[in-house]
């Protein structure tokens, strides 16, 4: 591989959007607050990561559910929050 390639790497099963956002809330121990606001066209119902690129390339697949994705995740933050809060994203 010549270059550089941009990869995506998570689950090909679609998830609601709005169960993403419970799971996060339930493995934060807190409750989602929600509030509905009129739809946009950038807004999605679902997510999901396409892995056709990563398969090709590097025979990638998932092995990690979004549950335990989503645990890894938060618990990485909660012990690098003040790295995390370096990160320059706008």
């Amino acid at each position: 591989l010549r270059g550089y390639h941009i990869l995506n790497f998570g689950s090909d099963r679609p998830v609601k959007l709005i169960d993403f956002v419970r799971r996060v809330g339930k493995c934060l121990g807190k409750k989602a607050v929600l509030k509905k606001t009129a739809a946009v066209k950038a807004d999605t119902k679902n997510t999901w990561a396409s892995i056709s690129k990563a398969k090709k390339l590097l025979g990638w697949r998932p092995v990690v559910g979004l549950d335990e994705g989503i645990q890894r995740t938060v618990e990485w933050y909660v012990q690098n929050r003040a790295f995390a809060a370096r990160i320059k994203t706008g």
